[in-house]
């Protein structure tokens, strides 16, 4: 089964951005794949049903989008993407969730868990620093649903991390950064049982992140 489509669509508004093609390299921030104050959301997967190189823009929920929060009593770093889809809208992503430890940084910021670490066999089970989930809700692919786990839970790499601003609704600063990593799908196929696939997902990102 031949799931591959390749899509490009510039974001209106908030989220108008260019992207980079796929690549498991930081973008160059100097090669004009990207302007410095647009935001954009690209990601790839090697493999499985959103195969090849895609935009993503909100959908039409009033979840829909992309954000960066940090919980201090937690001492982590969210990136959650919602009910994004690509430029034709036949591919769509219900989430991606991507956990790091503390305060974002210029750099490496390693993987964490939103779970409560524990101890003894269970604190050598796998890193569960973040999902990702597909859903067909328009009935236009060979799929039901597709529920991601990432294997390797490597760092997301910080390439712009700009000073906060002030304007009338809070705090601002741009974000721009990118992770590559090993993910699981099981696959929820229409007429056949689950299918398991192990690809690798480049997911790029600038983004405003806001705080009140």
């Amino acid at each position: 089964m031949n799931y591959k489509t390749i899509s490009k669509l510039a974001f209106s508004g908030l989220m108008a951005g260019f992207l980079s093609a796929c690549s498991p390299e930081p973008p160059d921030q100097k090669s004009g794949n990207g302007t410095a104050d647009q935001d954009y959301l690209e990601i790839s997967f090697e493999d499985g049903p959103n195969q090849g190189v895609h935009r993503y823009i909100p959908g039409d929920s009033a979840a829909a989008g992309v954000s960066l929060s940090y919980s201090k009593p937690n001492d982590l770093s969210f990136f959650a993407a919602a009910d994004i889809r690509s430029q034709q809208g036949d591919l769509q992503i219900s989430s991606v969730r991507r956990f790091t430890k503390g305060p974002l940084v210029e750099g490496a910021n390693n993987a964490t868990s939103w779970l409560v670490k524990k101890s003894g066999a269970a604190s050598k089970k796998p890193l569960d620093c973040g999902r990702l989930e597909m859903r067909d809700t328009s009935n236009t692919q060979p799929y039901q649903a597709v529920y991601g786990t990432y294997l390797d839970c490597g760092p997301t790499e910080i390439t712009r991390l700009d000073d906060w601003q002030s304007d009338a609704t809070g705090q601002f600063r741009r974000v721009e950064g990118w992770y590559q990593d090993r993910v699981r799908l099981q696959v929820s196929m229409d007429d056949a049982p689950f299918e398991t696939i192990d690809t690798t997902i480049v997911v790029k990102f600038s983004i405003l992140q806001r705080q009140p």
